[in-house]
């Protein structure tokens, strides 16, 4: 319900849950095709609800964002990100400090993370579409995260995908099942990389 809701409006959508079995708490959206945010109220009793789980689409087809681990450290115990091929992204933060110190260098991760997987590829449109895959992996094998992805399997193209011009290709998971193993190796390179350089 949550994809279709969004890939028809092309807005995301967000369904909020006490936890992973429910019930659901809300399922709103802010009508922006980048974010939908739980409302005001929930956040702000998030804390008496320690196994609160998220869902939500993403219309980008990427994995999380840094905004999304944000919320997995101060709001959700589980966040789900999901795609118009049944793609599939899920976080939860292990080492909340850690995390938002990476969240605060950003920009300097996410240049990293697509040179790195340029170094695999040579191809700069791959290394922005799966950059925030390869930071993922990245905080997962810092133990920072714990995190996982699931490549979908229904044939519904998307406009990011076609845009890469890949013969044959028009699916998120078609393309992640292909450079599977060229993401692991750019992560494993992002994670040996020095993140706070000394100024």
């Amino acid at each position: 319900m949550l994809v279709e809701a969004g890939e028809s409006a092309r807005w995301e959508y967000s369904a909020s849950l006490e936890c992973s079995t429910g019930p659901l708490l809300e399922f709103i959206t802010e009508r922006l095709d980048y974010k939908a945010n739980p409302s005001l109220p929930l956040l702000q009793d998030a804390k008496k609800l320690p196994n609160y789980v998220l869902h939500h689409n993403h219309l980008s087809g990427e994995s999380l964002s840094f905004g999304d681990w944000r919320g997995a450290s101060c709001c959700f115990n589980e966040i789900y990100a999901h795609c118009n091929d049944g793609t599939s992204y899920y976080g939860k933060v292990l080492d909340k400090e850690k995390v938002l110190s990476a969240i605060e260098n950003r920009e300097f991760i996410e240049s990293n993370a697509e040179d790195c997987l340029f170094y695999f590829t040579c191809n700069t449109l791959l290394g922005s579409f799966f950059r925030k895959e390869v930071i993922c992996r990245a905080l997962k094998i810092r133990t920072y995260v714990e995190y996982g992805s699931s490549w979908g399997k229904k044939h519904l193209s998307h406009q990011a995908i076609l845009n890469i011009n890949m013969a044959g290709v028009e699916t998120i998971g078609q393309l992640g099942d292909i450079c599977e193993q060229l993401i692991q190796s750019a992560a494993l390179k992002l994670s040996n990389i020095e993140w706070w350089p000394q100024r």
